[in-house]
């Protein structure tokens, strides 16, 4: 309709046309506005928030999955669609509930009958498993925690020395509650962090072994200490703290660390991991496979209690060198000790599967036999940045 022939209607008919061309549409994006929005939002106290989740053994046929969570006071409201928000000065209450049931499925219905609020799982940061579950098996667990689209894929995984359960009900003074600790402790670096989508990856990995952070208790704390070993989905040993710097290390996964040497028994040096990468070479030759570990670290000396003058190059050059030692002895500590558990923790796998892909098609099913005997030589490149504005320590003459 060309615009003479509307312009005619109006004239005819202008009531008729106002309420065609003008009222109408504006009615419909007033509609629009007034709808969209707030039509799914949830008061926020009517929410039990999770913000960790602990799985137990509690018989060879059943679990016990516990939560910790949150209770809003606020009558803030959250929106559906993402935003939202919550009042100023809300005081929250953290508790935890626990249900038994054959799998986590059937728990977590058993929790949610417990609960008089509707618990959401978008919050959850934190995944506990227990030790003794570790050792059953955490593969069924694991398929729900994938499968199930309410928790997070980058929520952080460990396995605790006694029961899971535990850490939940620890009451840490800094933080609001033990999971967000931990999930401090996993983003800092300073041990082990594996994700949930990591873990997940692992094991569907048939040839790398998959390795979680272990947590102890230590008054009345917990506290990453070293990282648990699986073959499979069943943890078969654990690593000490120093060692697991070797696998970090391996993994260019250390971010942060002070490490202490004792130069040929004169005192301590103390020196803070300021950056390091590490890279993997592999090597296939005469049927040897071989993996050359390249490590790079810049250091800052933070405490010198000898009396080795800092200030002076040689002195830095030896620093440099015992500490690329240290740093040598926990990676074959840790090569040593998988190696003997037949556990690949450091994907030497996929190393060798990128670099020679058709040797790797053949000889992949030989892998736990080809383990075992891979010859891992390391060269460390160690810079101390700064040394201090002290040339030697302040307690000695």
């Amino acid at each position: 309709m060309n615009r003479y022939n509307i312009f005619k209607k109006i004239l005819n008919n202008p009531f008729k046309c106002i309420k065609k061309y003008i009222l109408i549409p504006l009615c419909m994006s007033i509609l629009l506005l007034v709808s969209s929005g707030c039509w799914d939002r949830v008061e926020i106290n009517d929410l039990a928030i999770v913000t960790g989740i602990a799985v137990d053994a509690a018989s060879q046929k059943k679990i016990q999955l516990s939560v910790q969570l949150f209770m809003p006071s606020s009558g803030a409201s959250m929106q559906g669609g993402g935003g939202g928000g919550s009042g100023s000065g809300s005081q929250q209450q953290s508790f935890v509930v626990s249900a038994d049931g054959v799998n986590i499925a059937d728990a977590v219905t058993n929790i949610e009958e417990k609960v008089s609020r509707q618990i959401f799982w978008g919050q959850n940061d934190t995944i506990f498993f227990g030790k003794k579950l570790a050792k059953i098996g955490i593969g069924p667990s694991m398929d729900f925690l994938t499968r199930y689209p309410k928790p997070r894929e980058h929520a952080y995984v460990f396995v605790t020395e006694g029961k899971a359960k535990k850490i939940l009900e620890l009451k840490p003074k800094l933080e609001r509650n033990s999971s967000e600790v931990l999930r401090e402790l996993a983003k800092k670096q300073t041990g082990m962090k594996t994700t949930l989508k990591d873990l997940a990856q692992m094991l569907s990995d048939p040839y790398e072994s998959a390795v979680l952070p272990w947590v102890e208790f230590h008054n009345e704390k917990g506290r990453i200490s070293g990282v648990a070993l699986f073959s499979g989905d069943k943890m078969t040993g654990r690593m000490n703290k120093e060692t697991t710097r070797g696998v970090q290390w391996l993994r260019n996964e250390i971010k942060t660390a002070t490490i202490t040497v004792n130069p040929k028994g004169k005192g301590l040096v103390s020196m803070y991991l300021l950056r390091s990468k590490s890279k993997l070479k592999p090597v296939i030759r005469n049927g040897t496979w071989e993996i050359i570990a390249k490590i790079k670290s810049e250091d800052d000396i933070v405490q010198n209690s000898t009396n080795l003058d800092v200030m002076d190059e040689k002195v830095i050059n030896k620093l440099e060198k015992e500490m690329g030692n240290l740093v040598k002895r926990r990676v074959y500590m840790a090569v040593h000790q998988a190696q003997k558990k037949d556990l690949d923790v450091f994907g030497f796998s996929d190393v060798f599967h990128r670099k020679y892909p058709a040797k790797w098609r053949a000889s992949k099913k030989n892998w736990k036999e080809i383990f075992p005997h891979v010859v891992v030589k390391v060269d460390t490149n160690v810079k101390i940045l700064r040394p201090g504005v002290t040339s030697k320590s302040a307690s000695k003459p």
